[in-house]
């Protein structure tokens, strides 16, 4: 017995010696597992692309990478500080665009909706989770079962959304 017990204890600390933490495919470090933010940012930049960031950016960043804003870049309809998440599209839009983009509430994106006046990354994450759990919205009405929506928000979100793209 205590011969197999020798033996056992040889073996693991030859294993323990001999261990290359390099070789091992399955372990990584915190450095090589973080993959890159990838944006793609698009619209009213200098140059527009797809760019890869190594930490979470804002809007603002995105576009500063961009080559900045382009002459027609209509800013002020974008939230600039909203943090963009991984494979996420910017679109900048253009000051003579003359019209608003139509987001719709059952077939949006979280970052699309954070387009939306009153909507931010929480929110947004909040009624994507339950259009996925419950299904689409039927009714304004059904916004109201989303955490953090009451009368007065939802009365907010819907002059600047609709429910479906055909449904303006």
């Amino acid at each position: 017995m205590r011969f197999l017990c020798w033996a056992l204890y040889g073996v693991l600390l030859f294993r323990c010696l001999s261990y290359d933490p390099a070789a091992d495919p399955g372990r990584h470090s915190a450095e090589e597992g973080r993959r890159p933010l990838s944006v793609s940012v698009t619209g009213e930049v200098r140059r527009p692309g797809t760019y890869l960031f190594d930490e979470p950016c804002s809007v603002m960043q995105a576009i500063q990478t961009a080559g900045g804003p382009a002459r027609d870049a209509d800013l002020g309809r974008l939230n600039l500080k909203v943090p963009l998440f991984w494979n996420s599209i910017l679109r900048v839009p253009s000051l003579h665009s003359g019209f608003e983009p139509v987001i719709s509430l059952n077939r949006s994106s979280a970052m699309e909706l954070i387009e939306i006046p009153g909507i931010g990354p929480e929110l947004s994450g909040r009624i994507v989770r339950h259009r996925e759990k419950i299904g689409p919205f039927k009714d304004e009405e059904d916004l109201l079962h989303v955490p953090g929506i009451g009368r007065k928000k939802l009365r907010q979100i819907m002059e600047h959304a609709v429910l479906n793209e055909d449904k303006p």
